[in-house]
């Protein structure tokens, strides 16, 4: 079993012949150390190159989504960034999967998106995989502020965030199917408040908007101004190999920025503040069946 992780990097879990695993193995790269291209690494296996060795098509939370050539014995080729139709692709806590959807020798590819949407695209014959015929299996969410309701209207009809694809033939029919997991807020009974409760409430919200605000653009200063330490115009030119170092920079500005820490501390104490007047919000994960006709 390989496994993507929320810090970054990639995992194999070999089988012990018992049922079970034995412990963990990172995957590195070329310079030998920990491959890490970015945080909240999704994998998909597949055989791109058909020389009998599962290659990785990874997605990540910033967006970026990458094929790795496996070159057997826990080696690797660089990360190459994919594109569809000429253009980079681009999803935020990217979930990608591919297979050869239309049996026609090539893998295609599902990808899904923080946002809700799930997109397939038809693979194109190539050394490096590349895809052509972006097409929308699920539209993204609407874009609301009261995001715990909304969801509870559409759950019972179709996969809600951060949809990840996975691929089987799961009734046995020798076509493979589409398994999409996703993750879900759903609210609970509102609490009762008062006239002077409901106030506070909205007040802090307002608090809460403003800080969150403040503090992202703080955070694509201090991005920048890592990058640039590194020798990069920006966050987006820091290449996957040099990931790790880049986060490790950014935290360390981070740790230092006086008013980077005082946001945190006023975010969390608004949110605190905040809390009991909300509906309490139950989380879960459900997986979506869909058997290819």
């Amino acid at each position: 079993m390989v496994s993507g992780s929320y810090d970054g990097p990639i995992f194999v879990f070999r089988g012990d012949g018992k049922g079970g695993f034995l412990a963990p193995q990172k995957i590195a790269g070329k310079d030998g150390k920990d491959l890490v291209l970015d945080n909240a690494v999704s994998i998909s296996l597949a055989d791109w190159n058909k020389d009998g060795k599962p290659d990785i098509f990874a997605g990540t939370i910033s967006g970026p989504v990458y094929y790795i050539e496996n070159n057997g014995n826990m080696k690797v080729g660089e990360p190459v960034r994919l594109s569809c139709d000429g253009k980079e692709l681009s999803a935020l806590d990217g979930g990608p999967a591919a297979v050869d959807w239309d049996n026609d020798g090539t893998l295609d590819m599902f990808l899904g998106e923080d946002d809700g949407a799930l997109r397939y695209m038809k693979g194109v014959p190539g050394a490096i995989p590349s895809f052509k015929d972006l097409h929308v299996v699920l539209n993204q969410l609407p874009q609301v502020t009261d995001q715990e309701n909304m969801l509870a209207k559409v759950v019972k009809t179709r996969p809600t965030l951060r949809p990840k694809p996975f691929i089987g033939d799961w009734n046995g029919d020798g076509k493979p199917d589409l398994l999409v997991g996703d993750f879900c807020l759903l609210p609970g009974p509102p609490p009762q408040l008062t006239p002077a409760q409901a106030k506070e409430r909205d007040d802090l919200a307002k608090q809460q908007a403003s800080l969150n605000t403040e503090l992202e653009k703080l955070t694509k200063q201090l991005e920048r101004d890592a990058a640039k330490k590194m020798g990069y115009a920006d966050a987006k030119s820091v290449p996957p190999g040099k990931q790790e170092a880049f986060q490790l920079e950014l935290a360390t500005l981070q740790g230092a920025d006086a008013n980077y820490n005082r946001l945190l501390e006023s975010i969390t104490e608004v949110f605190t503040k905040k809390l009991p007047f909300e509906p309490p919000v139950d989380y879960h994960g459900f997986v979506w069946l869909f058997l290819k006709k």
